[in-house]
């Protein structure tokens, strides 16, 4: 059973700025699924990182990266979700590790992927965004957000 030992403090103000830099770059397309696969072999690389991608149909669910099994993960990504922000935001969430959500850590992640998918000068601009919206980038000894116990 998973208990909650805190909270996700920087999620709103995340989303928040992600939301701003998409409409001043314009990323209001949809990569095709080949284009997605793609995306995320690139990005994963050398890791040695298993990531599959699940595609759902419609734009009422969320965009989510969990723990398939073992050292599998899954990327699941509605319609709306089909572009490098979001793809990069998912691939943060499992390489800074699931159980950190969106704190210092993910987002240095998250910046650094966008840097390896669009260049320095965006990747400085999603920084920008993270800064007005006073997001926290580094992830320095933070404690997870979830913590597992036996037996509960």
């Amino acid at each position: 059973m998973w208990k909650r030992v805190g909270r996700d403090r920087q999620r709103e103000k995340v989303y928040r700025a992600e939301r701003k830099f998409r409409d001043e770059i314009g990323c209001n397309y949809i990569l095709r699924d080949d284009e997605v696969k793609k995306l995320i072999r690139r990005l994963v690389g050398r890791s040695g990182l298993k990531v599959e991608v699940k595609f759902k149909n419609g734009d009422r669910f969320w965009a989510r990266a969990r723990r398939v099994m073992g050292e599998r993960y899954r990327v699941e990504l509605p319609r709306w979700a089909r572009n490098e922000v979001v793809i990069c935001h998912e691939l943060a969430h499992i390489l800074a590790g699931l159980e950190n959500w969106h704190n210092g850590a993910f987002v240095s992640q998250m910046i650094k992927l966008y840097r390896r998918v669009a260049g320095r000068e965006k990747a400085e601009m999603l920084k920008k965004h993270f800064r007005a919206e006073r997001v926290r980038v580094t992830g320095r000894g933070e404690k997870p957000i979830w913590v597992f116990k036996a037996g509960e």
